[in-house]
């Protein structure tokens, strides 16, 4: 069975009702078993990056605070869906990140999602397909009416 980690901009998708989500998600989401998604350390730490940067920004605002409170709690329970589909940063995980960094030097914290799906033999799930390009894993976009595995 193929195993897809998704990035940040598919799993924002889970966070929303489903019929809030992109139709082709959805579509997409149907014909993948749950136990098929796997969402990497590296991307819960960027989920959580940007909630402290809206936070810090809302800090004034009642309603913003409000609203922040609301898609932590909201992320909180997803993550807690994937509890055992968590991928941590292990070594193996950290020298291929680092060798990737040594090569390319744009968007490291995508090298680390591709690192970890290299690693352990997974699919990226992404619509930021061009940032991963050529970076030697396998991609699918969910976002594309017929999303189909992308090869390096």
């Amino acid at each position: 069975m193929t195993r897809y980690l998704l990035d940040r901009d598919v799993m924002s998708q889970l966070d929303q009702p489903e019929a809030k989500r992109h139709k082709n998600v959805r579509a997409w989401l149907k014909t993948i078993p749950d136990s098929a998604l796997y969402v990497g350390a590296i991307t819960i730490m960027e989920a959580w990056r940007g909630f402290g940067n809206a936070r810090r920004k809302a800090t004034r605002s009642p309603a913003g605070m409000s609203q922040c409170d609301a898609y932590e709690n909201a992320f909180e329970k997803l993550v807690s869906a994937f509890e055992e589909r968590v991928v941590p940063i292990d070594a193996q995980v950290a020298k291929l990140w680092g060798q990737l960094r040594g090569r390319f030097d744009k968007n490291h914290w995508d090298l680390g999602v591709v690192a970890t799906a290299i690693t352990h033999d997974m699919v990226v799930a992404t619509r930021n397909t061009a940032d991963m390009k050529g970076r030697g894993t396998r991609m699918v976009d969910p976002f594309h009416k017929i999303p189909t595995i992308i090869t390096p």
